[in-house]
């Protein structure tokens, strides 16, 4: 009897054994199948889809070089040695985007003026950037009752020729906090100037984005964003008399600003943001740009000529 009892218990415990040795098993399985996903869900945050974007950089070393040996275009600028940047191409538009700021460096594209005759319309909604990493994908939400627009780098009514190139021109990683009296003022005045020179010289090649002092104060509800102290402005067009170029600076103000007053040449661009500009082209159409046709505007502008047309007009034709 008492043989028998042992016997029982023994298989007992060599069952239970073998029981939880698989229940071990399985655990262990379900454990790493966990770690997987979490891996491919990291390794996700920072992959981008290949249709959207161009090589990414998250390495801010030597970045300024390295983008432009990917994306080739007179509108691409040179930025200073390790600026913080992800660089992403987009159907109409390339944006470097800055992390710490949660905005972009700049903004450059090539307006044609086959371009400018295209029916698709303006989009109602901002949409968060899928090719950025969770952290800083902005959202609409994040501009609500802030007290600034969410201004356009490169503008929508530039857009009209593709639906795609409107949808992408509405993420916010193509926005930037500006004031209402600006968005609505001077910088729309400068970009209906800028559809209207690519109707006449075919093509402008154009740069822009914000300028902060380091003592930006900052907006958004689910991300921080930095808010701009002044935006910049450069365009560039060779017509049949040569290169031409001409630049402006806004503060980013309640104060309504006259265009007179934000032209610039685009050397004081590049010296206040540490950019070269167009810097494609050999150094002596980087003079005259940067000065020969800087020189001519004053004269004009000292010459009292309407901002709208004869300012414009006596630089792109002097």
């Amino acid at each position: 009897m008492l043989r028998k009892k042992f016997v029982y218990i023994v298989i007992v415990f060599v069952c239970s054994i073998i029981v939880l040795a698989d229940k071990y098993k399985e655990d262990n399985k379900n454990i790493t199948r966990k770690e997987v996903v979490v891996s491919n869900r990291n390794t996700n945050l920072n992959t981008f889809p290949e249709q959207q974007s161009a090589k990414i950089k998250e390495n801010a070393e030597d970045v300024a070089n390295e983008e432009n040996e990917n994306i080739k275009g007179l509108e691409i600028p040179l930025a200073p040695k390790n600026t913080q940047s992800l660089l992403l191409k987009r159907k109409a538009y390339t944006v470097s985007f800055n992390k710490m700021t949660n905005q972009p460096n700049w903004v450059a594209w090539c307006l044609t003026d086959d371009e400018l005759s295209g029916k698709v319309s303006r989009s109602k909604d901002f949409y968060e950037d899928p090719d950025l990493p969770l952290m800083h994908r902005v959202v609409s939400e994040d501009y609500k009752g802030c007290g600034y627009d969410r201004g356009h780098m490169a503008p929508a009514a530039d857009m009209k020729f593709s639906a795609r190139a409107m949808r992408e021109c509405f993420y916010m990683s193509n926005i930037c906090p500006q004031n209402h009296e600006l968005n609505a003022g001077g910088w729309e005045k400068v970009e209906r100037a800028c559809r209207r020179w690519a109707e006449k010289y075919k093509k402008v090649y154009i740069v822009c984005g914000p300028i902060f002092s380091g003592k930006s104060k900052s907006i958004g509800r689910e991300h921080i964003i930095m808010v701009p102290d002044s935006f910049f402005k450069c365009i560039y067009t060779k017509g049949k008399k040569g290169h031409q170029a001409i630049a402006f600076i806004f503060k980013n103000t309640s104060t309504k600003q006259n265009i007179n007053e934000a032209v610039v040449c685009v050397d004081k661009v590049e010296k206040i943001t540490g950019m070269d500009f167009f810097f494609g082209e050999n150094m002596m159409f980087q003079e005259k740009i940067h000065v020969l046709f800087c020189d001519k505007l004053r004269k004009s502008l000292r010459c009292g000529f309407q901002v709208e047309e004869t300012t414009f007009r006596s630089f792109f034709d002097p």
